[in-house]
């Protein structure tokens, strides 16, 4: 039996993620799960949307899923899971990372690990498909997945300019949950902050034993959507069977069962890619300069401008592709 393909897309929010799950996972053989890494409190505990609409405990996939595991779906026992391995374990996972520890931390988290595992292997199989595609961004949560039996690993880096992370994530969006939910926001200071600990955190998986790694930007993928897409397929070995784009930017976006993420998730048929370049002429000039400093070290590595350009056309801040 070929192992279960996992395309985990790591980086720092608002970079495209939610959009580029959906258009991988309407792929024949491959299907998104959102942001698992927060199914145990988002999903069992709060009881929030799946993506294909229903209340988490409504849908008739993750229930099932989680039978086949057999994992409880009790809300002490997806407390315990949240905080040892899922949402709740970040900083854990961190140390981890850094002071070399990853076994350490996988032997003591063994039986959750197995049990996250059977939990990713079951949602395979309720899908009919050989790939997942895995869009939780945090870049140490990867480490519950390193190593795995019956697992391949395939890492996608995903980023963006951070100018336009900070705007993205300055303005009020709901969540899509309930009309008075909003998404969290964060200060350009914080932002900025994250940008470089989470893209450097996903460079440590560059060269890992075991671990395929491909680099892209948003601002390629909303420039070429369909080459850059049938490009992540081909480097992770992915069959590009089952969709029809319609020409190299529009597709029929297929309704998935995803945990957590942008509202974006909840949208399906036609959908048109374009950047979203708003924040070029939006973004204050003391964020984008404040934003700029804190993360000019890492902008040449991934092949950003220090100085800021003005868009030709502030109208075009389109949507399909905002995140």
């Amino acid at each position: 039996m070929p192992p279960l393909k996992i395309i985990y897309i790591g980086g720092w929010g608002r970079s495209g993620s939610s959009l580029l799950a959906n258009v991988l996972g309407s792929y024949a053989q491959l299907a998104s799960v959102g942001e698992l890494r927060y199914l145990w409190d988002r999903g069992l505990i709060e009881n929030k949307r799946c993506g294909c609409g229903q209340p988490f405990r409504d849908c008739d996939f993750w229930p099932a899923a989680l039978a086949d595991a057999g994992l409880p779906a009790a809300a002490g026992a997806a407390a315990r899971f949240a905080a040892r391995v899922g949402s709740r374990a970040t900083l854990a996972q961190i140390r981890a990372l850094l002071t070399g520890s990853i076994e350490h931390y996988q032997r003591r988290h063994a039986g959750e690990i197995a049990r996250l595992r059977a939990l990713y292997l079951a949602a395979a199989r309720r899908a009919g498909v050989d790939t997942l595609v895995d869009a939780s961004k945090t870049p140490p949560y990867v480490i519950n997945l390193l190593g795995q039996p019956g697992v391949e690993l395939c890492f996608l880096h995903l980023l963006r300019d951070p100018r336009a992370v900070a705007w993205s994530w300055s303005r009020r969006r709901a969540s899509g949950e309930a009309d008075d939910d909003y998404l969290p926001r964060y200060s350009a200071f914080k932002c900025a902050l994250y940008w470089n600990a989470f893209n450097l955190f996903a460079l440590a998986f560059r060269k890992r034993p075991g671990v395929r790694y491909l680099r892209l930007r948003y601002e390629d993928f909303a420039r070429a959507p369909r080459a850059s897409v049938e490009r992540i397929l081909r480097e992770f070995g992915c069959a590009p069977d089952g969709l029809d784009w319609e020409g190299p930017r529009s597709l029929e976006v297929q309704p998935q069962h995803s945990i957590s993420g942008n509202p974006s998730r909840f949208r399906t048929g036609t959908v048109t890619i374009r950047a979203d370049e708003e924040w070029r002429n939006r973004l204050p000039a003391a964020r984008r300069r404040l934003v700029t400093t804190l993360c000019a070290p890492l902008l040449p590595v991934f092949g950003y401008p220090l100085r800021h350009v003005t868009a030709p056309l502030a109208a075009e801040a389109a949507d399909e592709a905002r995140h």
